[in-house]
């Protein structure tokens, strides 16, 4: 399986390096930046970018695991 771990807003993937190092003996895991010009930021276009994400690592779906967003 495969969790992707999705930062608070203003946050980056480094606030989950303990739980990705716990996670990581027993899933796949995958933790993201989110990051888009100011004028793309929305709620639809992370969404699209946490899909892409997921595809890419070649899985069709996840656990998505998020803080504040």
């Amino acid at each position: 399986d495969l969790v992707v771990l999705l930062p608070a807003v203003g946050g980056d993937r480094s606030f989950w390096a303990p739980q990705v190092e716990a996670l990581s003996a027993t899933h796949e895991v995958l933790a993201l930046d989110l990051v888009r010009p100011a004028a793309e930021v929305s709620m639809a276009a992370f969404a699209d970018d946490v899909a892409a994400a997921i595809e890419r690592a070649g899985y069709a779906r996840a656990h998505v695991v998020g803080l504040s967003m």
